[in-house]
């Protein structure tokens, strides 16, 4: 006779023990890990990092003064998606004969002002030096450097400039310009006369507009004068750059 079990080897009513759910869940952890860490990673993958444009408006709030000697700027970008590109703005005088002002690294819709109080001292051995880092390179950065002039017994501005770069002045007729120089140490730019106090910030013949020719991460400029007496400003307009969106 022939018996016949009536308990199938594995009904479908089967529980597995909690021992056997651990374990599957032992081998399942990691894939879930992963899964999260991807994201993260791809969010600036070389294929998404592609050139967006900046616009750094001194003016807004963009820009945060901290002191007469530093500030900063986080600059959003124009595409879609670009992430910010932080700017860090600091000065430093090179003797106790500088003394900066309330307004110097002040941001308004002149510009970025540099200013020194009276009695400023000439020479460039008293100079002000501010430098600009930019969080990661940037490309056609350009700028103008504003209401370079002069003033008779009071200041004949003197402006130089670091990083490849080619730049424009007003022309003043017979092949002349009004700015003179290449703004580099020993060639500044400056007014081609010393007595013409020009509007401040507003007229183009104390305007030097600079573009850069290579990526940098960082410039910074000079700013002094060779005649002694009272106070001396200048004004840095808007900066416009590309660079990587992320």
């Amino acid at each position: 006779m022939t018996i016949t079990s009536s308990r199938p080897a594995r009904p479908d009513s089967y529980v597995p023990s909690r021992r056997t759910v651990l374990r599957a869940a032992a081998w399942t952890a990691p894939a879930v890990s992963v899964a999260v860490a991807v994201p993260a990673y791809a969010a600036c993958s070389p294929a998404s990092a592609k050139p967006s444009s900046y616009a750094l408006s001194w003016g807004s709030g963009v820009y945060t003064r901290s002191s007469a000697a530093s500030g900063a700027a986080v600059v959003p970008g124009a595409a879609i998606g670009a992430q910010p590109v932080n700017v860090v703005v600091t000065s430093s005088v090179s003797s106790s004969r500088v003394v900066r002002t309330a307004q110097n690294l002040l941001g308004s819709a002149q510009g970025l002002e540099l200013h020194h109080a009276s009695p400023i001292s000439a020479g460039r051995e008293h100079r002000q030096t501010v430098t600009f880092n930019f969080s990661r390179q940037v490309s056609g950065l350009t700028f103008s450097i504003k209401d370079v002039d002069s003033s008779q017994g009071g200041w004949w501005d003197r402006v130089e400039l670091s990083g490849a770069r080619k730049f424009e002045v007003a022309p003043r007729g017979r092949r002349n310009t009004h700015v003179l120089g290449s703004g580099v140490q020993g060639a500044p730019w400056y007014y081609y006369d010393g007595n013409t106090v020009l509007p401040n910030s507003g007229d183009s013949r104390g305007t030097v507009t600079v573009t850069y020719t290579e990526a940098v991460s960082s410039i910074s400029l000079v700013y002094w004068t060779s005649v002694g007496g009272s106070n001396q400003r200048i004004w840095l307009s808007n900066f416009s750059f590309t660079s990587s969106s992320c």
